[in-house]
């Protein structure tokens, strides 16, 4: 059962980054929401796609660690 949560975690980390990029972007290229003012539009979606870019980074990093963890161990 652990295995299984363990799946749903690590697709989890990888869409959520996918997540905020697209939020982020529609937020700053669309007129979804246009009763909010624009710059709080604006503010929002450069917030959110520079979280999402961090938050990628961080996993692209973190799988660096791991193969290099895996090959010092063997």
């Amino acid at each position: 059962m652990t295995d299984f949560f363990g799946k749903i975690s690590k697709l989890f980390r990888y869409i959520m980054p996918l997540f905020y990029l697209a939020v982020g972007l529609m937020l700053l290229f669309t007129n979804v929401v246009k009763e909010e003012s624009i710059k709080i539009r604006l503010t929002l979606g450069i917030l959110l796609v520079a979280y999402g870019i961090f938050r990628g980074w961080r996993i692209y990093k973190d799988q660096g660690n791991q193969e290099e963890n895996e090959t010092t161990t063997d």
